[in-house]
């Protein structure tokens, strides 16, 4: 059973290549621009950090203020939790995407790319 080019080129399927092919390029460009965004934002954040407890240090070496090390360490294992938690929650949307809307599994795949080459 072979079936040539142009019985595969149909109307029908020519608007699915083009309606695949169209979401997995804005995928790449979303996926592009938000890695371009999130360095920028990474840095900020982190300089203001360091900032941060760079001063927050200082005052604590002045007697200024005090630091509570347990209560810190402790509100860090409940963020590294929640952090855990949401990405099991984010990769049971993606699954659920994938398999359930055609269009998404063109968009993911082209948004991994985008963000993979921004």
């Amino acid at each position: 059973m072979s079936t040539d080019l142009a019985s595969l080129l149909t109307e029908q399927n020519l608007s699915l290549i083009f309606q695949m092919g169209g979401i997995g390029i804005t995928g790449g460009l979303i996926g592009y621009a938000v890695k371009k965004v999130l360095k920028i934002a990474v840095k900020i954040v982190a300089v203001v950090a360091g900032l941060f407890f760079a001063a927050e240090m200082y005052l604590a070496s002045t007697g200024v203020i005090t630091i509570n090390y347990d209560k810190f360490a402790e509100l860090a294992r409940q963020g590294i939790v929640y952090g855990q938690e949401a990405a099991i929650v984010l990769s049971k949307v993606i699954a659920t995407y994938s398999n359930a809307v055609p269009g998404s599994a063109a968009f993911l795949t082209g948004l991994a790319v985008g963000f993979n080459e921004g």
